[in-house]
């Protein structure tokens, strides 16, 4: 369970998020699907990260073909 000390204060949410949460989290219907919500956005994280490491290698892939080249 998330407690109250872990989660960032309001103040340091961008304009984007304070949106985007006030959309997904509106009633008390909301509140019910935070669970859900949270599991969501770790698997679209998750998704994140891995194509942001498949960019870098390919980044990388490509700098030393680029080397090779001059």
């Amino acid at each position: 369970m998330i407690t109250k000390e872990t989660l960032p204060s309001i103040a340091s949410l961008s304009p984007a998020v304070l949106t985007f949460l006030d959309g997904k989290l509106d009633s008390v219907d909301g509140l019910g699907r935070a669970s859900n919500l949270v599991s969501q956005l770790q698997t679209r994280c998750n998704d994140l990260d891995q194509n942001l490491t498949d960019l870098s290698q390919r980044l990388g892939a490509s700098l030393v073909a680029l080397r090779f080249l001059f």
